[in-house]
């Protein structure tokens, strides 16, 4: 048996066709995609809970709450909603801060 786990991050501009990877490891296969907004993170749950029969969504943090509850909503209630929550200690703060010099956030 294969643990499938999808990994979801929001960037605004990114392609959900072209910003993706997949990590094949034995008994796990982890798919990354980046979404720029909640609809296509939406379309992009169901199509890998069809396709590729996923177990797990871990959601980075730009996904805020009302977000993360319309994916768990969404997906029901046998897929794991799980999400990345960043502390306020200084790497977190330098982090941020490089990320929106870069318009990912």
């Amino acid at each position: 048996m294969t643990c499938k786990n999808l990994t979801l991050y929001k960037i605004n501009g990114t392609d959900k066709n072209k910003d993706k990877n997949v990590i094949k490891i034995k008994n796990c296969n982890i798919y990354s995609v980046c979404v720029p907004n909640i609809e296509e993170a939406l379309k992009v749950c169901l199509e890998y809970i069809r396709e590729e029969n996923i177990d797990s969504i871990i959601l980075c943090a730009g996904f805020n709450n009302i977000e993360v509850g319309e994916i768990d909503k969404t997906t029901g209630e046998h897929i794991n909603v799980s999400v990345v929550r960043n502390d306020s200690s200084p790497s977190t703060i330098v982090a941020r801060e490089k990320m929106k010099e870069a318009g990912i956030i």
